[in-house]
């Protein structure tokens, strides 16, 4: 969701449209923000670590709001505002190659067989 929104703000001259796909943009960053605290959960769940690890993402957090302004600003003057969007999809495009290359699996598999109840659970 978020690089076909990033893309299509992009392209986008709509205020309407631009409106709708920073929304589902909004969404796609929300669910790429928890899907990372979840895997640090599962991977550091009871570990020492933990502590450090929940530092480093806070810290990580904290400066975005302050660096992508900036970087934005940048990207603007020279090549236009489009192209900060642009950017961010591209970005994330690289971010989950990545993180389907090296970014392992962390749920519990569970083996369940089909049970009598479930099946009448709606009746």
């Amino acid at each position: 969701a978020y690089v076909v929104a990033s893309m299509g703000l992009a392209l986008t001259s709509s205020a309407e449209v631009f409106l709708g796909l920073r929304i589902l943009q909004a969404c796609g960053a929300s669910a790429c923000l928890v899907s990372t605290f979840a895997t640090v959960r599962d991977i550091y769940a009871g570990r020492e670590e933990s502590n450090v690890i929940y530092g480093i993402l806070g810290s990580m957090l904290a400066m975005v709001p302050a660096v992508g302004p900036l970087l934005g600003a940048l990207v603007d003057m020279w090549l236009g505002w489009r192209a900060i969007f642009a950017f961010l999809g591209l970005g994330m495009i690289a971010a989950s190659a990545a993180a389907w290359r090296f970014w392992p699996e962390t749920r519990v598999q569970r083996v369940a067989g089909l049970q009598w109840s479930q099946l009448l659970l709606p009746v």
